[in-house]
């Protein structure tokens, strides 16, 4: 996506998975493209359309940017308001994420010093789990 903003178009019409857009991590490795660009219009479809024969299947947004000084900060997605090829919408801000709650890692800002051990439990989303050999029963 960095890439684009070298091209300083008025436009860009492109294919991405939504991902790059929807997890906070990867939105800010948009950095340059992100600051000179805004998200118009949107609608997201299935990477189904292009490879059925794949065992798992994930969003892909067609986006419209028009170059903006404004640009975009994660706040602005969060309040965008996505349209799916099934003709609904969302916004981000309408979710409430686990994260916000459970920490993915252990997190030594959290442990008390009077503390030796710290317990957590790993928190695995399901395309995690459905990437794992043993988490489903083999088909016979």
């Amino acid at each position: 996506m960095r890439s684009y903003e070298r091209l300083r178009a008025d436009f860009i019409c492109v294919l991405h998975p939504l991902s790059y857009l929807i997890k906070k991590t990867n939105f800010k490795a948009l950095k340059d493209f992100s600051k000179a660009y805004r998200l118009l219009d949107s609608i997201i479809i299935s990477s189904k359309e292009f490879c059925k024969d794949s065992k798992g299947y994930f969003p892909i947004i067609i986006a419209l940017y028009q170059r903006d000084d404004r640009g975009m900060n994660y706040s602005f997605i969060s309040n965008f308001s996505f349209k799916t090829i099934e003709g609904k919408t969302f916004k981000l801000n309408d979710f409430d994420f686990i994260a916000q709650y459970i920490d993915k890692y252990p997190n030594k800002k959290r442990v008390m010093e009077s503390k030796k051990v710290a317990m957590f439990y790993t928190l695995r989303d399901i395309n995690a789990l459905s990437r794992s050999k043993n988490f489903y029963a083999k088909r016979k």
